[in-house]
């Protein structure tokens, strides 16, 4: 049965430079991160943190332009480094000196980069679904690397009519069935969590996403990994057509000691396919991080 924590509460925080950030807390007890993935939502972690919540204070927060955190007036400002600003304005505002840290996808990307820049701050690290940097080149391949910039240009020109074609898509009723024929899903998928994540999804403001996708492709944390000297474990799917196994086995490693878990049938959301097996791997990490 999947548990849920008992109170999240929902706040918001601007920045200096007049940046508001929605954030999320849950539980009680040491701090946990969670760093989302592109277009992700809290929600998303819920049968992590209903595991998280028993034993910990956990805190994560939306990046810029999605699910209520302001658009930046600079729209260029969506970088894996401007995240990290955030990110570090944000751990003071909670309060956090230090804490044990959880990735998904584009957040793999961003607590790399928050240790690059302040190593001491990160307890223990679990990189699920993700890539250190330069996506376009070691997930998408050459050749896609090459097209999808133009892709995301032209995403970023059209933006209404593609945020109407998302919407259309992602409230499709059919869209998951698809999505678990094609591949892109595995069977075992929470259904209900996924559907509400597709419903946050679709109404993304998407030239703002592929801007954002854009810094994805131009971040590169791959030289991080040899420094990284906590307790880490990576997570991913043997079939996740985002980020490819072969990525995280690369990352594993690169990174003294980390341990490395590759769930068969999982796919780029093993946190909502199999959190039985992503909820033990992250216990035990915290477990040997003494945490």
């Amino acid at each position: 049965m999947r548990s849920k924590p008992a109170t999240i509460h929902t706040g918001t925080f601007t920045t200096p430079r007049g940046q508001r950030l929605v954030f999320q807390v849950t539980g009680r007890g040491k701090p946990v991160v969670l760093c989302n993935g592109l277009g992700g939502t809290f929600d998303a972690w819920r049968h992590l943190t209903g595991m998280l919540a028993t034993r910990y204070q956990v805190f994560s927060w939306y990046y810029r332009g999605l699910h209520g955190s302001s658009v930046p007036v600079d729209r260029t400002r969506v970088r894996v480094v401007d995240h990290v600003d955030d990110l570090e304005l944000l751990l003071s505002h909670w309060g956090v000196e230090r804490a044990a840290f959880v990735g998904w996808s584009m957040g793999v990307q961003v607590a790399l980069e928050l240790y690059r820049r302040a190593p001491a701050r990160l307890a223990a690290f679990a990189a699920l679904n993700g890539s250190p940097g330069r996506i376009l080149d070691t997930v998408a391949g050459p050749l896609v690397g090459r097209v999808l910039p133009m892709l995301l240009h032209a995403a970023r020109l059209g933006a209404p009519p593609i945020n109407a074609a998302a919407r259309a898509l992602t409230g499709w009723q059919g869209f998951i069935g698809l999505g678990k024929r094609v591949g892109l899903f595995a069977d075992s998928l929470d259904s209900e969590v996924f559907g509400e994540l597709l419903h946050h999804y679709g109404r993304l403001e998407f030239g703002l996403y592929a801007d954002t996708l854009r810094g994805l492709g131009e971040h590169d944390a791959w030289d991080v990994l040899p420094r990284v000297d906590i307790p880490t474990a990576v997570i991913c799917g043997a079939r996740d057509l985002l980020t490819p196994s072969h990525v995280a086995v690369r990352m594993a490693s690169q990174i003294r000691g980390a341990s490395l878990l590759v769930i068969p049938e999982g796919t780029h959301f093993v946190a909502v396919e199999r959190p039985d097996l992503v909820n033990g791997e992250v216990q035990a990490l915290l477990e040997r991080a003494a945490y």
